[in-house]
């Protein structure tokens, strides 16, 4: 960790700030659509704009701050068009990634096996966002073991959007034995070198995921919405 009690220690500043401030967006510190406030940033954490500045431009690459032009920083909020969009991504990124490795040795598969018992494994006990990063897990294993850096590194980002999208709109993991059981299918398909299953079976889970936030992001706009 480069962050203890609010303190930054003694790494890059631009780095421990990245660590911080987007940790704090992740963790639901600002709310959807706050502004992130410079003077008070540089006060807070005893840094130059100008180091500020860098590291929320690295946060806005990163998908955890909006810049607007005239206006500054924002924690990005997520509408319908936005979920569907950081989907259609996802979907290119791990159905690509699952047809190469279906034909991979069968070694690579190891780190999907693994993540699919990790999350089999989870208590009854487990908090909201250990389910959350069991989940993940999993799709990153698919995408990281076909081994391509720039894949694994576009997967990172939009992994990243789809973290702070699911903790936005408080997304649940009431069934995650059914979470499981999808991915354990698709697990098996791999297995099997069914390549044209498993990549129905990933992109109807997506799909599912999807539109159950889309949902929950309308329920929640509507719920927001003034009364007249």
């Amino acid at each position: 960790m480069n962050v203890e009690d609010g303190e930054l220690k003694r790494v890059s500043t631009v780095d421990a700030l990245v660590e911080a401030i987007g940790g704090r967006v992740l963790d639901g510190s600002f709310e959807p659509g706050a502004a992130l406030r410079e003077p008070e940033l540089c006060s807070q954490y005893g840094v130059s704009r100008h180091s500020l500045r860098t590291a929320l431009q690295q946060l806005n690459h990163e998908g955890l701050v909006r810049l607007v032009a005239n206006r500054g920083a924002f924690v990005p909020s997520f509408d319908a068009q936005d979920i569907q969009d950081l989907f259609a991504l996802r979907s290119i990124l791990e159905c690509g990634a699952l047809e190469r490795l279906a034909v991979a040795d069968a070694g690579a598969v190891e780190p999907v096996r693994a993540s699919v018992e990790a999350l089999e494994a989870m208590p009854a006990s487990a908090t909201w966002g250990e389910m959350r990063d069991a989940d993940m897990a999993f799709h990153r294993a698919i995408v990281e073991s076909i081994g391509n850096p720039r894949v694994s590194r576009a997967h990172d980002a939009v992994i990243t959007e789809s973290r702070l999208c699911l903790r936005q709109l408080r997304s649940e993991y009431e069934e995650h034995e059914r979470v499981a059981g999808q991915h354990k299918e698709i697990l098996q398909a791999l297995l099997d070198r069914r390549a044209d299953q498993a990549k129905q079976l990933l992109e109807d889970h997506l799909d599912e995921a999807c539109a159950n936030l889309v949902e929950a992001q309308r329920s929640a706009a509507k719920g927001a919405s003034p009364v007249s």
